[in-house]
């Protein structure tokens, strides 16, 4: 403050002295300000300086130039906050209109100091945005790029993105939490991961800091051709050890290996081309229905190899199994010492092996027009072998399984005559049936309508089948025919309608031709039974008799005289 008295001189009879007074002053005051202009020259030799010790600006401070804190040059105005400035307004750096001039905010130090901007809440810290005080020590080293957190104590908390000025390596210490890149609408969203050719580009899964899946471009060299740069996706362990690639690709040759089990479910469906190797090292399961709407091609050339050749066929087990095609022919492959086995249904059909095909012992059902190989056995019972169906007390329709028996023996205890249907389908066509049931009733053959047979417990009938029922043929054969018996060494006949026998035919010992006890007839006269002579042989009335006799058994003609 200036000072000159104002109230001197006075009016009417100023003093000298008192005018002298605040002349002196005045040029003392002079002065002084002459020496504060000179020094703030010098001061702003270098360019416009304002200098501000402990100063405070308490409104809005607008700098149309360059703004640069910590330094004492550079273009534009210089702002120096020597001390502990303070800004309580906005601080606007640059102009509205267009300009060709840049618009810095400058923090200069020296090497290995720190330079930073604070953030702070009631004179507390909250973030701070700085250059480091690494060393500077050559090839881009030092200075690197902080973002810090503070607590609310406004104490230190620890980098939350660290900048790496020779790498330009960015690390982000703190989780991201979920977060999205790009929005709905306006731009294509995208992330770009960008590294020179040779080094590995890639994104990391981590649990607890240890790995767990890698995704990455390969540090594979790019030397022309497309080659290098593959993909690959490794897996790791509990304890982040890699356990190897699950999933890579070639990037020159589109190649893909997937050295795991691959599982297609919900039914895979694949209606474009196959082109190229694919190679699955570990089995491929289709869990659900696979459609090839294009079929399934190996190639367009022939096994070039030969017969043994899998390369252009389907391999199995290692390529010790598999099919291929040579010209005009169907290969299945096999190690030269293993035999290749048909299995149809869970049964071994056949075997094919360096000495032929051997058809393995597989029957089907009897009585079907199954074309399966069948076993001798079954082929000797069907042709002339004997069987037998035992049937429960009641009318019985044979299967066709039953009826392919050739020689057939009916079993069973009855309680009545029951009837036996044959079927008029499948192969058999002649049998020879056989009443083996026990109750003593007779069974009664047939074809579901025409002609029936009646075949007597202990009788066999031989019966035949044409184009229809109605003109079946049969023969009867006796139960009782034999040779020998525990009496005599005869043929013993019996009737078509019983069991006792009617004649035997002796050939040594005490045989000859013996009948039963029941009507005899020769020479086409009616049967009788055995008749008695009577009369007395001395008037020839027994002779009388007997020429009656013989003449009713059809043996003599009587032309005797009385």
């Amino acid at each position: 403050m200036s000072a000159i008295d104002p109230t001197v001189p006075v009016y009417g009879f100023p003093t000298t002295a008192s005018v002298r007074g605040n002349f002196q002053t005045a040029h003392d005051e002079i002065t002084t300000l002459q020496a504060a202009v000179t020094a703030l020259q010098a001061a702003t030799a270098n360019g416009p300086f304002l200098p501000i010790v402990g100063g405070e600006i308490t409104g809005n401070l607008q700098v149309d130039g360059a703004l640069n804190v910590g330094t004492a040059g550079g273009a534009g105005f210089t702002f120096d906050v020597a001390g502990s400035g303070r800004f309580s307004g906005p601080l606007s750096v640059g102009l509205d209109t267009a300009t060709s001039a840049a618009s810095n905010i400058t923090i200069n130090g020296a090497v290995g100091a720190q330079r930073q901007l604070l953030f702070r809440t009631a004179s507390l810290t909250r973030w701070s945005f700085f250059a480091d005080t690494s060393a500077e020590s050559g090839a881009n080293a030092g200075s690197n790029l902080i973002i810090g957190a503070f607590n609310d104590a406004g104490a230190y908390a620890g980098p939350l993105i660290v900048g790496n000025r020779a790498t330009r390596v960015v690390t982000i210490s703190a989780s991201l939490g979920n977060t999205t890149l790009g929005q709905d609408t306006g731009i294509t969203a995208q992330f770009t991961l960008n590294g020179p050719a040779g080094l590995g580009k890639q994104i990391l899964f981590r649990s607890a800091s240890s790995s767990r899946w890698i995704m990455q471009a390969t540090a594979t060299a790019e030397s022309g051709g497309n080659v290098g740069s593959d993909f690959n996706l490794f897996r790791y362990d509990d304890t982040g050890t890699s356990l190897g690639s699950a999933f890579s690709i070639i990037r020159s040759t589109g190649a893909t290996t997937i050295p795991g089990a691959l599982t297609l479910s919900n039914g895979g469906s694949f209606a474009g081309t196959f082109s190229g190797t694919h190679t699955y090292s570990g089995p491929v399961t289709f869990a659900g229905a696979v459609t090839m709407s294009a079929g399934l091609s190996l190639g367009n050339t022939l096994a070039p190899g030969g017969v043994t050749d899998l390369s252009r066929g389907i391999a199995l087990f290692q390529n010790l199994y598999g099919f291929n095609v040579t010209s005009s022919r169907l290969n299945i492959v096999s190690p030269s010492s293993s035999a290749v086995m048909v299995n149809i249904g869970g049964t071994d059909v056949a075997t094919f092996n360096s000495s032929g095909i051997t058809a393995n012992t597989i029957t089907p059902a009897q009585g079907t027009d199954n074309t399966a190989l069948a076993s001798t056995a079954f082929v000797t019972r069907f042709s002339q072998g004997y069987g037998s169906v035992a049937i429960s007390d009641a009318d019985t329709v044979l299967t066709m399984a039953q009826a392919s028996i050739r020689n057939l023996v009916i079993t069973g205890t009855t309680t009545a005559d029951r009837n036996i249907t044959l079927p008029t389908t499948g192969n058999q066509r002649c049998w020879v049936i056989g009443n083996g049931t026990t109750g003593g009733f007779n069974i009664i053959v047939g074809f579901g309508s025409g002609a029936t047979f009646t075949i007597p417990v202990g009788a066999r009938m031989e019966i035949f089948w044409t184009t229809a029922a109605a003109a079946a043929l049969h023969t009867m054969v006796g139960p009782a025919l034999r040779i020998g018996d525990t009496t005599r060494n005869a043929f013993n006949f019996a009737s078509g309608t019983g069991t006792a026998g009617i004649a035997t035919l002796g050939l040594s010992g005490t045989g000859g031709l013996q009948f039963a006890t029941m009507p005899l007839g020769f020479n086409a006269a009616t049967p009788i039974a055995k008749p008695t002579v009577t009369g007395a042989k001395a008037g020839n009335t027994a002779l009388a008799s007997l020429c009656a006799a013989l003449v009713s058994y059809g043996l003599i003609a009587d032309t005797s005289s009385a």
